[in-house]
């Protein structure tokens, strides 16, 4: 089966030009996803860690979060992505348990000091990790010697784990091989229809409906387009701006743009797709009445 990895260096190869990621003003080319990805892969190597050691990365729905996932797998690592909505108290749960040797974050993010807040949950648990923090612009830089592909993940190995919460609040961590990330990742362009003209917009850090996005994109060539930060008005500009095709949401957040659907250009919009919870039919009902997209919730 082709990794996630070999469909990124698949997608360079035959339209390197062609735009894969979009947050804010980066815009990155195929070619430049994988040279970002086996540059950041070698410098991972470079700090010799044990094969499969922890990355975990306390960020927003940001483009590191799209790549270092990329340079993780082609180093043989393991990641593990925790929404930067996520409190002290969660992100403490899930470092006691997987004892990360990589920790990506922000310095700051919506008004919060995750440098101090992840300086106080370190001392308390007893775990040191190497810190990487993102700048305050631009994209971070990880440059090693490209990664050739060698030490990339085996299709038995884990290669992610996803955090969720559960009714008592407190984190689960649901542990995936590379082969069951593969075989969601090939299916979902054929279940979609995913094609390199569709453009996935993702609403919500890389877990639940953002999956689709991240995992399947690199399959189908599809383009990402991220929002750091959800909001109305923004993401209804960017489905007229950048023609989005695929609106990857929760159901509360589909149900915030369906109110207000009627100011804005959606008729590029073919799926509206959902998870993380019950979507009420009643919704589903007025985005197919008022839209042209379909609405495919995979919740439960």
């Amino acid at each position: 089966m082709e990794t996630i990895t070999a469909a990124v260096a698949r997608q360079a190869r035959d339209r390197p030009r062609s735009i894969a990621l979009i947050v804010g003003t980066t815009r990155l080319s195929w070619a430049e996803v994988e040279a970002w990805m086996n540059r950041a892969a070698g410098w991972l190597l470079g700090l010799a860690l044990p094969r499969g050691s922890t990355v975990l990365g306390w960020l927003p729905n940001c483009a590191e979060s799209y790549l270092v996932r990329l340079a993780c797998e082609q180093a043989g690592l393991f990641w593990i992505p925790v929404p930067a909505s996520q409190g002290p108290r969660e992100l403490a749960s899930i470092m006691e348990r997987v004892r990360p040797a990589v920790l990506i974050t922000k310095p700051r993010f919506r008004d919060r000091d995750y440098v101090s807040e992840t300086d106080q949950i370190l001392l308390r648990i007893g775990v040191a990790p190497l810190r990487v923090t993102l700048p305050e612009s631009g994209l971070l830089s990880l440059d090693g010697p490209p990664a050739d592909g060698t030490q990339a993940m085996r299709l038995e190995e884990l290669v992610h784990a996803l955090a969720t919460t559960g009714s008592e609040g407190t984190p689960k961590i649901a542990l995936y091989t590379l082969a069951a990330a593969c075989e969601r990742a090939h299916a979902q362009p054929e279940l979609l229809g995913l094609t390199p003209e569709d453009i996935l917009l993702v609403l919500s850090p890389g877990v639940g409906p953002a999956r689709a996005a991240w995992l399947a994109s690199p399959v189908a060539g599809s383009c990402v387009v991220a929002m750091p930060q959800f909001g109305v008005g923004a993401a209804l500009a960017l489905i007229e701006t950048e023609r989005v095709t695929v609106v990857c949401g929760t159901p509360a957040q589909l149900a915030m743009l369906a109110a207000k659907l009627e100011h804005h250009d959606t008729s590029s919009v073919r799926i509206w797709y959902t998870a993380g919870s019950v979507l009420p039919p009643s919704l589903a009902q007025e985005l197919e009445a008022n839209t042209r997209g379909i609405v495919v919730s995979t919740y439960g």
